[in-house]
């Protein structure tokens, strides 16, 4: 099978694009800007909800327990959508990562990372002297056929190497 999608960009702006099932099983393209200058000592991170079924999606540490609330990185991201700050068309933001081992990702709901857990998945070691700027993406079918698993893509963009881990979520 074969689809077209299309997507605004700008004329020698770096940026990320995801492709994801949109709202008629066809393909919708988001396109996101890249910064080109990370910050030294800090990895900044923007999370994308491409999970098929998840309506709204939170980023979270893990909490005390699979019960337990998580602490916020990113919340509120709809399906097909990407948050971080809102101020910045690239939505980076700081992210705290140094000796983060996993995150959850959870549904959305009135009181961040409160929602059900969705999944966890571990994190690989990210070294906090080196700036990052990473796409986070969650991606899979939370329910239904055919099965797609669950998955977190970290991707490690502009001026980086482009390059993502799939990370499953448990």
């Amino acid at each position: 099978a074969s689809a077209e999608a299309t997507a605004e960009l700008s004329s020698g702006i770096p940026a990320t694009l995801v492709v994801y099932t949109g709202a008629d099983d066809g393909l919708a393209v988001l396109a996101m800007p890249d910064e080109e200058r990370p910050v030294t000592g800090q990895a900044r991170g923007r999370f994308v909800n491409a999970l098929v079924g998840a309506a709204s999606l939170d980023l979270c540490l893990p909490g005390e327990g699979r019960r337990a609330p998580g602490r916020p990185i990113i919340s509120g991201v709809a399906y097909g959508d990407f948050g971080g700050i809102p101020a910045f068309p690239s939505r980076y933001q700081p992210m705290t990562l140094a000796g983060v081992e996993s995150v959850q990702v959870r549904e959305g709901n009135a009181t961040a990372c409160s929602g059900a857990v969705v999944g966890t998945a571990a994190l690989p070691p990210i070294d906090i002297n080196v700036p990052h700027n990473l796409t986070i993406v969650a991606v899979g079918r939370r329910a239904g056929r055919p099965r797609v698993a669950r998955q977190l893509l970290v991707c490690e963009d502009n001026p980086g190497p482009g390059t993502c881990v799939a990370l499953p979520m448990d």
